[in-house]
């Protein structure tokens, strides 16, 4: 669509619906701004960028699912998944992280900030993801799911902050 009619249409409707909140969706993308250049995390190498890898990887674990399993029951591509728990510099699809938020019963919003896909992060999530990763790095990663780091950052990307 034009992007001058979509904004007349945006405006059309704002005037109808004045009392409601206008949006497309969570996460807005200028067509005209090449989807390589957007902010991410993992782009700008902070340890945050190995939360999103960390925190699927701990959950799956968690729920004593294979990877393929996984994949199946959230309906997302198995090579998507793997790459996001193995390489913190991969950015999984938009609708890997939509459809393992709803899966996981966590904040969409959220956890596409945790993938580096919608940003400015917000500080306290920042704090909450550099936590998780230290308390999860090393020896303690292979607690496989029972890690009370993973409980406390499921409550952050559930909570409100």
């Amino acid at each position: 669509m034009d992007p001058s009619r979509r904004k007349e249409w945006q405006t059309r409707i704002a005037r109808v619906d004045s009392d409601d909140e206008l949006a497309d969706g969570l996460m807005v993308i200028d067509p005209a701004v090449a989807w390589q250049s957007l902010p991410s995390t993992a782009e700008a190498g902070h340890e945050e960028s190995f939360a999103f890898g960390t925190f699927v990887f701990q959950m799956r674990r968690r729920l004593g699912l294979s990877a393929k399993k996984l994949a199946a029951i959230a309906d997302v591509e198995i090579a998507d998944l793997v790459r996001s728990e193995s390489d913190p510099k991969h950015m999984p699809e938009v609708r890997t992280v939509y459809q393992l938020a709803r899966f996981f019963e966590v904040s969409n919003a959220k956890l596409l900030q945790v993938a580096g896909l919608a940003g400015p992060m917000d500080p306290a999530l920042r704090s909450e993801c550099a936590r998780f990763v230290k308390e999860c790095s090393g020896p303690t990663r292979r607690a496989f799911g029972k890690s009370p780091a993973l409980t406390k950052f499921v409550t952050a990307l559930t909570d409100e902050m």
